[in-house]
């Protein structure tokens, strides 16, 4: 996937919840076989820096923020 487009889909719950913690906008939620896609604003190519930021473990978050939104997460896939 191109990093630098103005949306980035992610099946990654626990990265999709990282990124609504840290403030990125969900602006959908699509199916594709079986299979669910969190879909964000991705303004300037930020997620490609976040995402480094995600894996080397290098952003702080609020614990509680991350696992409200994992739950949330959850609600919306089961909902859809």
């Amino acid at each position: 996937m191109n990093l630098n487009t103005r949306i980035y889909k992610t099946s990654d719950l626990y990265f999709a919840s990282f990124l609504k913690t840290v403030g990125c906008n969900l602006i959908d939620l699509e199916e594709s076989k079986n299979k669910k896609f969190f879909v964000f604003e991705n303004e300037s190519g930020l997620i490609a820096k976040i995402q480094l930021e995600f894996i080397n473990g290098t952003t702080k978050i609020i614990a509680k923020d991350f696992i409200n939104n994992i739950r949330d997460l959850k609600s919306l896939i089961s909902m859809g």
